[in-house]
């Protein structure tokens, strides 16, 4: 029922260089299913799930066994005569994981796909994904060879379930994307006093830059992202050494001469964590939540700046006071409205402006959280 069901995924809108917010568009007939996962009394990696807008849930939009799967999302294929839907994760195939993508023409296993000669005692990883403006699916992986060599790779899938390898220098990364002079993936190396950012050129191998943080320790990059100026923005969490109390930073750095500008976020000195958000434009919405209290929310911040201190506008996100423990994990926008997905208290939820769903729950799942939103028309 899903495998060919027919959809539409959120359009990014570009913001001008006045950073307002797009007006919301009218959506009518749009609905909002949610993939995601949950574990039961019964498995332990996970059980691929989608809850369906009119209520309900299902476990049979791909057909094998789901306790040997780990859904990393969804993608839209942009074909002529409808758009499909495939998933992608990773697979455990005779004990060891496999990088998997599940289609309508049925499993496709990557490194066979490719004719890439993995050794049989070893994990592949699946380190970052990226989607770029023609609709091509970006997956970064590594896995030792049969020849004894570590290496690392990009697997590219368009539109027509073309798939083919491509070779990148770095083995981790933790962000992937897509620039005018090609792939780059990002990986962070924590100094005493810095934060050493690998920028992985598809093309010219590895460049550096390096951020000072002298006098902070305990450094975090939460997620990373690529703005309309053509810079990289790193959002990072340290500790003051002095005080201890915590800090935030936004990271500007240019991939192209690995300039790094460092932007001080004006925040209260709660400890938060914080999902995976959206650039739009220059503008950045980032989920999080904090710690010590049951409050979650999302953040937007002007990245179009050279100001060592940027001021947050802040949305509060509903959560049931009676409950603990709430998490928003990531961020979508759909027909010009924002939803962020989530669990509270180990339960699926997801927000739409500001308000909580609750994803339906039966009683054998004992934890369970949204991956990702999938948007169609009735």
């Amino acid at each position: 029922m899903f495998r060919k069901a027919i959809v539409i995924f959120s359009a990014i809108i570009l913001i001008g260089c006045n950073g307002k917010d797009p007006e919301p568009q009218q959506g009518e007939g749009m609905k909002i299913d949610v993939l995601g996962a949950a574990s039961t009394k019964t498995t332990s990696n996970g059980l691929s799930t989608i809850w369906m807008a009119d209520g309900g849930s299902s476990t049979a939009f791909i057909p094998l066994n789901h306790d040997k799967i780990w859904l990393s999302g969804a993608h839209e294929l942009q074909m002529d005569g409808g758009r499909n839907l495939v998933y992608f994760g990773t697979e455990l195939i005779g004990g060891r994981a496999r990088v998997v993508l599940f289609t309508y023409e049925g499993k496709k296993v990557l490194s066979d796909e490719v004719g890439l000669m993995l050794m049989t005692d070893r994990q592949e990883n699946l380190y970052s994904y990226h989607r770029d403006a023609q609709g091509n699916l970006y997956l970064h992986s590594s896995c030792q060879t049969v020849g004894y060599r570590t290496i690392s790779y990009v697997y590219k899938i368009d539109n027509l379930l073309g798939i083919e390898k491509l070779d990148m220098p770095a083995d981790i990364s933790f962000a992937l994307f897509k620039i005018p002079t090609g792939l780059i993936s990002l990986k962070a190396t924590y100094l005493h006093d810095a934060i050493e950012i690998s920028i992985a050129h598809q093309i010219r191998g590895i460049e550096k830059a390096r951020v000072d943080l002298a006098g902070f320790g305990d450094q975090h990059v939460h997620s990373a992202y690529y703005n309309q100026m053509g810079r990289l923005v790193l959002l990072v969490s340290a500790m003051k050494n002095e005080d201890k109390k915590p800090a935030y930073l936004l990271l500007s750095i240019d991939p192209e001469s690995g300039k790094v500008v460092r932007h001080a976020l004006n925040l209260p000195k709660e400890r938060y964590n914080f999902g995976k958000g959206i650039m739009e434009g220059n503008v950045l919405f980032v989920p999080g939540w904090e710690r010590s209290t049951n409050r979650a929310f999302y953040f937007r911040i002007d990245t179009q700046t050279d100001l060592s201190e940027l001021s947050v506008t802040r949305t509060e996100l509903e959560t049931d006071p009676q409950l603990p423990l709430t998490k928003a994990s990531f961020l979508q926008r759909i027909n010009g409205e924002i939803y962020v997905g989530g669990e509270q208290f180990g339960k699926a939820c997801y927000w739409k402006g500001g308000k909580m769903v609750r994803l339906e729950s039966d009683p054998s799942i004992v934890r369970s959280y949204p991956i990702h939103f999938l948007a169609y028309r009735n």
